[in-house]
């Protein structure tokens, strides 16, 4: 039965081989994070072959054996295009459809998960989806489906998650509503019937993603979604009943900016973590403490010292320095003129269509990265600024879309897989997959050239890790799909017609008024000018673009 989130889903059988952890040393002050050396970073390879191409994949992914072989099979929902699907792995990077049974019809893309519904020790599927609401079907262990969808919504929703919520031994649903409905339960009574049970959830708006795990360690399941209203949780009585219990965890003005979630212990300390995606700021983590409430990693870091730029929740962490939610930090001198910064990028001026107008510099004084006293003296960071942390531990700013935990180098500390963009003023082929190594305290350590993408590709949905093959070594799965073919970006369209318009030259007043002979040599040659002129930028063929992408990944021995 799969009590937790799916985005952690098969996180154990990767073993704990302790194997070349990654470790830390000083910093510069003001720097975003400690330098890592990562001394046993997982190589990436392909490992698709079978899986679909030319399609929209708006889905999580989910992991689950449908046919008790040990390997974990794969599952998604398609967009405008034929349902769901789940596919057969072999172990070897093989992937075949048992797909049969399910609906063949247009769906709008969702979440699905894998649990057995019915007890009969054969894997069950629940479904998902925009448009049409909330299925379960049951497994046979071959591949086909039958369902068992009685008493669940019609209405759409775009995630679930299956978990035992009363303790009768039964599966249940949560879901996130895709429209006006919320988050809501539903309880089984393992024979393919449902009831809702939803008192003290969320009735109204919507969400994006849902996991189950015992926060509170009381036995009992929880619910965790990434809502519109931001990441949040609701506490089970174990009878079927909901309280919320989100402190600490954001609030945002703008509804709808977080899409993912995931659920995991990233500090070692036996409570539950939650790591959730934001389309503007990228993956934010937040660390539960021990009385159920909830501390964003980015609002802290160490001022000065070796361990200057680290995560930290006391000053003991911080090796004899100060523990800060604020610090010295220099102050935008072009762009945005007089703003807090640590980055060139922090001053860019930005249009109404998030694209940059004006490139900022950031100025920086000596005493950026020391602790200040937010509404202190005016002059305690001169010539820089006070302002409240905002430090990443090396997760990168990014739209990100998918999330999930795992121990991808085997050191027993949880690592990130994040799906979005880092390049934020570009729409097209420019998503990739980001992998990030944890050191189990709240940092973590950007994975490059690991063979996978950074780039290129069309929009994430989705992300899972499991291990596909048995080595010991997690995979990763990422679903993607747009109606822009990867192919095409945005920026190479305003590079194209930038260059264009500076191969314009206007004639000036006299000559505008006046007329020369150059004008007139112009004027005579300009049909023949034109027929050699280049063509103008075309905008993107629309269309259904996307794919299931596992990397199998790999460990030096």
């Amino acid at each position: 039965m799969i009590t937790e989130s799916r985005r952690v889903i098969y996180l154990l059988v990767a073993g704990l081989s302790f194997a070349g952890c990654a470790a830390s040393s000083g910093t510069k002050a003001g720097s975003q994070g400690p330098i890592v050396s990562v001394t046993n970073a997982p190589q990436y390879t392909p490992a698709r072959d079978g899986l679909p191409k030319g399609k929209i994949w708006k889905s999580q992914i989910a992991f689950g054996d449908i046919d008790g072989d040990g390997f974990p099979d794969l599952g998604t929902v398609s967009r405008l295009a034929d349902g769901p699907w789940i596919w057969r792995n072999d172990g070897h990077g093989h992937w075949t459809s048992a797909s049969e049974g399910l609906p063949r019809e247009p769906f709008c893309g969702g979440g699905m998960d894998f649990g057995d519904v019915n007890r009969d020790g054969k894997m069950d599927v629940a479904i998902a989806d925009h448009c049409k609401g909330v299925f379960v079907y049951s497994g046979d262990g071959n591949g086909k489906w039958t369902s068992a969808s009685a008493g669940l919504p019609t209405i759409g929703c775009e995630d679930i998650a299956l978990g035992d919520f009363n303790g009768d031994g039964c599966l249940d649903v949560a879901t996130v509503a895709a429209s006006e409905e919320g988050v809501r339960a539903f309880l089984g009574n393992c024979k393919g019937v449902w009831r809702e049970s939803s008192s003290g959830l969320a009735n109204n708006e919507w969400g994006n993603s849902v996991a189950v795990a015992d926060m509170n360690k009381d036995g009992k399941l929880d619910i965790i979604a990434a809502y519109s209203a931001g990441p949040r949780v609701w506490l089970g009585d174990g009878k079927g009943g909901w309280k919320e219990a989100s402190e600490g965890l954001p609030a945002p003005e703008v509804h709808g900016l977080y899409w993912g979630i995931a659920v995991g212990d990233v500090n070692g300390d036996g409570l539950l973590d939650i790591a959730a995606t934001d389309q503007s700021r990228g993956a934010e983590i937040f660390l539960q403490t021990a009385d159920g409430k909830y501390v964003q990693t980015s609002t802290r870091q160490c001022a000065d010292g070796v361990n200057s730029g680290a995560y930290c929740g006391v000053d003991s962490d911080c090796a004899g320095a100060t523990c800060s939610t604020s610090v010295c930090k220099g102050v935008c001198s072009a762009g945005t003129v007089g703003r807090p910064c640590l980055t060139d990028s922090e001053c860019n001026e930005v249009g109404s269509n998030g694209l940059t107008t004006k490139s900022g510099i950031c100025s920086m004084g000596p005493k950026v990265g020391t602790a200040c006293t937010s509404g202190g003296p005016a002059d305690q960071c001169a010539p820089g600024a006070c302002a409240a942390v905002s430090n990443g531990h090396g997760i990168p700013p990014m739209n990100a879309l998918g999330v999930t935990f795992g121990d991808l180098n085997n050191d027993g500390k949880l690592d990130l897989v994040v799906a979005g963009k880092t390049n934020m003023e570009e729409i097209g082929g420019v998503y990739g997959v980001f992998a990030m190594l944890g050191d189990g305290k709240g940092n973590f350590t950007l994975l490059k050239n690991v063979g996978l993408p950074d780039g290129g590709w069309e929009r994430t949905w989705g992300a899972g890790v499991a291990d596909v093959d048995r080595d010991g070594v997690l995979d990763i799965a990422v679903a993607f799909g747009d109606v822009l073919p990867p192919a095409w970006r945005s920026g190479a369209m305003r590079e194209q017609k930038a260059a264009q318009k500076a191969e314009k030259k206007e004639p000036g007043f006299f000559a505008k008024l006046f007329g020369s002979k150059k004008n007139d040599k112009d004027d005579k040659s300009k049909k023949a000018s034109d027929s050699a002129a280049p063509a103008p930028p075309k905008a993107p063929e629309r269309g259904f673009f996307g794919s299931i992408e596992v990397w199998r990944g790999q460990l030096s021995k």
